[in-house]
């Protein structure tokens, strides 16, 4: 598990991203914004054909639309899937953003939890790359 403190001073955000190689992210934040507007997360579908085809909407909600807003207060965790992308929007306030973030992936998933559905054809021999090796 990885964790870094987040500071959004007046005017700082967050862009839109996501937390490859990880398999939860989470935030805790300790102190937010006092206006409304300011005390959110922001998460967007990642699938790009979700908007490519779209029926009409009257009125965007948490139910038909691509970007869900959370709000935050402090003392709130917010946990999501590492592959959800978000995003903070600007600190509009005179007061920090403060909020502690982490990643966690599972030790060994790859080998133990999630086995590659293939088999490669390739091996390596780390012998064959030894620097002590004499080459003719």
């Amino acid at each position: 598990m990885g964790a870094r403190a987040n500071i959004n001073p007046p005017g700082g955000r967050n862009k839109m991203h996501h937390h490859p190689n990880n398999f939860l992210s989470a935030v805790y934040y300790l102190q937010t914004p006092e206006a409304e507007a300011e005390d959110r997360i922001l998460f967007e579908d990642p699938r790009p054909q979700a908007s490519v085809m779209m029926p009409r909407v009257v009125q965007f909600n948490r139910h038909n639309g691509n970007v869900l807003t959370f709000k935050v207060r402090p003392g709130r965790l917010v946990m999501f899937p590492a592959w959800l992308k978000h995003s903070v929007p600007p600190n509009n306030s005179q007061r920090e953003r403060i909020s502690i973030a982490c990643n966690l992936m599972f030790k060994n998933f790859v080998e133990e939890s999630s086995p590659a559905l293939w088999e490669g054809t390739v091996t390596l021999d780390p012998s064959a790359h030894s620097s002590t090796e004499k080459r003719s």
